[in-house]
Formats: structure tokens, C-alpha cells, sequence
């Protein structure tokens, strides 16, 4: 996820500093766009005319970010906002200096923001400063996510599982709220979508899977089903435009479908298990801020004396979050003795575990940062050892307290502070178990 800056410094002509408004345009643009960021027409702006222009030229952006070069009339900024389309998240970035009132007149604006309704974040800081830097990108990525989401579109087969009631899904409150819009199949669709898949087209694609891993356990005739029902699954992302799934496949699809949510993974496309339609929001949020696949996981069990919890499902994992392609194992699935499973130990590094849910449309969204370890395969699946940043008794009772459900997202890296941003910019309450110092 790139997120798109209008970008612009404003300052006053009488002000100490203003001479300094080119630099820190072309500083900022520089900064903005080693960390990830993309600003569009860069400006200085310092009076109605040059805001209502600049305005105009903005078009579809996700953040109107404002640098204040010196203090400067609170109106530049209503009228840059007044000539966008859509109001975009406002940045409000003062920097440090005695003399040129960019603290000051950033406060101002905030008020003048706050009043107006306008959605709006003040950062403090140079241009050049790490915690500064690392603000800006998860403000940003979170705003781009949130208009991102309002024009995504989540498919699930099927319906919830008989017996799991929390992945149940308001669809009005999805829509309200987050912004996907759900496109529903029944399961008998899906299968009969993958009994007319073409037979070549599901040999090509067994046969770069098997390819791809490092041992093949399951015959020839299991891959190509799941093969077909890969290809029933895109044909279905293609037309309807999805970036984000989920199938009911317990229990009647166990196995049928873990191939093919790990090779569209690859293909940047999530999937979640169980008809849990929350999740594969969840897991396109982290996939988005995390930049690659993540894995669909239940917690499983705790090591107290490590600080450790090892989460697992039954094996769709993308290829690519392996150590290494030679560990990967297509088996059966566990419980059913059928299908393809994609199995391989998790990579150890940082990573970030999300859980969203909200049967009723009250949204709650949870978080945990911590340290994947090496592990075996413990769990025929893809088994995440994660040492948690916080005492694993307190994590599992307040994650309980909280009401959290029992999927959790796990992605690579540390997304915590661009989730967090977005929990605050959408007004969905964020948990972090265990940090309450219990």
C-alpha cells in the first residue's frame, strides 16, 4: 500500500521563516517518499488563491498533509478542502522553532478543523526524525486503508458454520462501518464451478504446486480437485473484483479449498476459513499494512516458561511465507484425511496478530506484537510459535475479557502503530491483551 499525499507548506509572508517554505517543500517530498508514501502536486501556499488552485489539482487523494512553515491564516486550509472532492485525512505537522509560529498556528488550525468536522491528526517534529517519519506512514497507510476498504468488495461462499456463531456477519454494520461489500455464492455453486474447470488448466496448475513445494504426500487426483476448485475460486475474484474471500468449508470442503487459498495468497488476493467474513477483512487490512500474505491461524496452545503461544489452522498458508521452499509438505487435511494442505513451520521474525470481530455490527479489534521463533511442525498446518511482547497469562485472559474471537491474523513486521490508527480514524475500539499490567 502506497498512500497518496497532497502535499503542501504553508506560511505567511510576514512570518520568520517563510523564505524557508521551498526547502521544506522539496525536503518533505523527499521524505515522504523514501518512507513509502506518494506526493502529489507539492506546493507552497500562502494565499486564497494559490489554496483554492492547489485544491482543485488534488483530485482523489488520501491525505491532505500540511506543513507549516510559519504560522499562517487557518483559511489557506479551508479553502484547499473546500475544492477536493472528497475530504481526505488531514495531517497537521508542525515543526519545532521559536520564532516562526508553526506550533502555533498548527494548534490553531486543529481547533479550526476539530470545529468544521473535518478528520485530522497533528504531528509534531522534524521533517527528519524517526518517530516523526513512522507517525506520518501509519496515519497515512491507515486513511489509505480505510477509503480502500469503502471500495472493496468481500465474496464468501457458502454461509457461517453451523456451530460457530461468532463469525457471523451483520452485512449493513460491515457496510457502515468498515465499507467492503459482501458478494455471497452457495457452496453447491463453487462445486459445480470446479467440475466444469478445464482438465489442462488444472493440470498446469497441480503441477507448478507440486513443483513449488519441497515433498508431495497426497495423490495426483486430490491435487487436481483442488486444482479446479482454484480455478473456480479465481474465476470467481476476477469477475465480481475481489480482494478478499472466505468459503465455508467445515466440513464438507476440508482440504478442497487450503491449496487454493494459499496459491491466491501469492497472487495477492486473502482468504480466510470458515465462512468467517470479519476475518477476511481483518487479514486484508494486515496483508495491505504488512505488504505480503498473512496467516489464517487459531490459538492453540501456550508455553508459559517461554512466553510462547503457537497458533495454527489447517494448512492454507501462501507459499512465500515458508523459511524455505523445501520445507513446504502438501498432505491431506488432519481431520478429514482428504484434499491438499499446504504445511510448513511459520518464518521466525517480527510479526503482528490481528482479531476482528463483531457479529452485531460492535466492531472490536485486537492486537498482540511479538517475535515468531523456529519451530517444527507441531501441528499439521502451518504452526506460528509467537513469544509475545506481554506475559502470556495476562494476554489470553484479556483477550477473553475482551470478547475476542479465536482467529487470528498473523502477518509479518510491525503494523501495530498503522492499526492502531486505524482503530482511532474509524472508531472501532482497539485491544491490546496484556498490556494492561495485570
Amino acid at each position: 500500500m502506497h498512500p497518496t499525499l497532497g502535499l503542501i507548506v504553508v506560511s505567511s509572508p510576514l512570518e520568520v521563516g517563510a523564505e524557508q517554505a521551498p526547502g521544506l517543500l522539496k525536503q518533505a517530498g523527499e521524505v515522504l517518499s523514501q518512507i513509502g508514501l506518494r506526493p502529489v502536486h507539492p506546493s507552497v501556499v500562502s494565499d486564497p488563491g494559490a489554496a483554492r488552485k492547489v485544491g482543485a489539482s488534488f483530485g482523489d487523494v488520501d491525505v491532505l498533509c500540511v506543513i507549516a512553515a510559519t504560522w499562517s491564516e487557518d483559511h489557506l486550509v479551508q479553502d484547499i478542502l473546500a475544492t477536493m472532492g472528497e475530504s481526505p485525512l488531514v495531517v497537521a505537522w508542525a515543526l519545532p522553532g521559536l520564532h516562526t509560529g508553526s506550533l502555533c498556528g498548527t494548534q490553531q488550525l486543529c481547533c479550526v478543523l476539530k470545529e468544521l468536522g473535518y478528520a485530522y491528526r497533528f504531528v509534531y517534529g522534524d521533517l527528519e526524525k524517526e518517530a516523526t517519519r513512522t507517525r506520518v506512514l501509519a496515519v497515512s497507510q491507515a486513511a489509505a486503508a480505510r477509503r480502500a476498504l469503502r471500495r472493496t468488495r468481500v465474496g464468501r461462499i457458502g454461509a457461517r458454520l453451523p456451530g460457530m456463531t461468532e463469525v457471523a456477519v451483520d452485512e449493513l454494520a460491515l457496510r457502515a462501518v468498515l465499507g467492503p461489500r459482501l458478494v455471497e455464492r452457495p457452496l453447491a455453486w463453487l462445486t459445480s464451478q470446479a467440475e466444469a474447470a478445464d482438465v489442462k488448466e488444472a493440470e498446469a496448475v497441480w503441477e507448478r504446486a507440486r513443483g513449488d513445494a519441497g515433498r508431495v504426500d497426497v495423490p495426483d487426483s486430490a491435487g487436481l480437485l483442488a486444482a479446479r476448485f482454484y480455478l473456480a475460486l479465481r474465476e470467481f475474484i476476477r469477475a465480481e473484483e475481489l480482494t478478499a474471500f472466505t468459503v465455508e468449508c467445515y466440513p464438507s470442503l476440508m482440504g478442497q479449498v487450503c491449496l487454493p487459498i494459499a496459491l491466491l495468497a501469492e497472487e495477492g488476493v486473502v482468504g480466510a476459513c470458515e465462512g468467517d467474513v470479519n476475518s477476511a477483512v481483518g487479514m486484508r487490512l494486515l496483508s495491505w499494512f504488512s505488504g505480503g500474505p498473512v496467516h489464517n491461524t487459531d490459538l492453540l496452545a501456550d508455553d508459559p516458561d517461554e512466553n510462547t503461544i503457537i497458533f495454527s489452522h489447517c494448512g492454507s498458508g501462501a507459499f512465500c511465507l515458508a523459511s524455505s521452499r523445501d520445507e513446504i509438505v502438501l498432505n491431506c487435511c488432519r481431520l478429514m484425511d482428504t484434499g491438499v494442505t499446504v504445511q510448513y513451520p511459520g518464518r521466525p521474525g517480527r510479526v503482528t496478530g490481528v482479531n476482528l470481530v463483531g457479529p452485531s455490527g460492535d466492531y472490536r479489534l485486537g492486537l498482540f506484537g511479538g517475535e515468531a521463533v523456529p519451530t517444527e511442525l507441531v501441528f499439521p498446518g502451518n504452526p506460528v510459535k509467537v513469544r509475545l511482547d506481554v506475559p502470556v497469562p495476562d494476554f489470553l485472559e484479556e483477550a477473553a475479557e475482551a470478547g475476542l474471537g479465536h482467529h487470528w491474523m498473523i502477518g509479518e513486521g510491525d503494523v501495530t502503530p498503522a492499526l492502531l490508527e486505524f482503530g482511532r480514524l474509524t472508531g472501532i475500539p482497539v485491544f491490546q491483551p496484556g498490556l494492561s499490567g495485570k
